[in-house]
């Protein structure tokens, strides 16, 4: 294309280099080349930046994901805790789906994480609490750690999907009537290829 380009292109007699150079660049073949996603020649591919992610710190108040103007997704790294006394651990209203990705510790004496939207929760630490996990509109939840609900490991109050990788725990510390994950008001589906104690129901 760019021989083309030259044969097409017209230059005075006596012309400068740098003329000739100007008019080369200016060439339609050349402006494509400068718009194109992929530089092939040189087998280079410029690739989009990956999507922000809002990272959580450690607290002993209640978090709301409401309240981050960054939004989605939220990722709680390896190291950091939310572990909260008396209230929720973690909180979402039905403003929007949220996708929470948990690496370190969440935990609380009433719900850990409680989410109201058909919600996304991927979790790689630890996750204690009296429901560990409460998703009022259903949603999925992956577990590769560890997840203990004093009542209830998972709440599905709508249904959802939940899967459990080889490695995971979903478990209950509670009594007899608890279970490690409990689905409610919808289909619930469950893959589990780790451990599930306390029932699922």
């Amino acid at each position: 294309m760019i021989g083309a380009a030259r044969a097409k292109t017209r230059h005075p007699v006596g012309a400068s280099n740098g003329s000739r150079l100007r008019a080369l660049l200016n060439s339609t073949s050349i402006r494509a080349l400068r718009a194109a996603p992929a530089i092939v020649g040189l087998g280079v591919t410029l690739v989009s930046p990956a999507s922000a992610q809002t990272t959580l710190g450690s607290s002993t108040s209640t978090v709301s994901l409401d309240a981050y103007s960054t939004g989605n997704p939220f990722i709680l790294p390896s190291g950091q805790s939310i572990a909260v006394p008396t209230s929720n651990g973690i909180v979402g209203s039905s403003a929007e789906p949220w996708t929470l990705t948990n690496n370190g510790y969440i935990s609380s004496s009433t719900s850990s994480v409680h989410l109201i939207s058909n919600s996304t929760i991927i979790n790689n630490g630890n996750i204690h609490g009296g429901v560990a996990v409460d998703l009022d509109n259903g949603g999925l939840i992956s577990n590769s750690g560890t997840i203990t609900g004093v009542g209830q490991g998972i709440n599905l109050l709508a249904g959802g999907t939940v899967t459990n990788a080889a490695g995971g725990v979903i478990q209950t510390s509670g009594s007899v009537s608890s279970n490690g994950i409990l689905v409610n008001g919808g289909a619930g589906t469950i893959a589990n290829s780790g451990v599930i104690s306390g029932g699922a129901t």
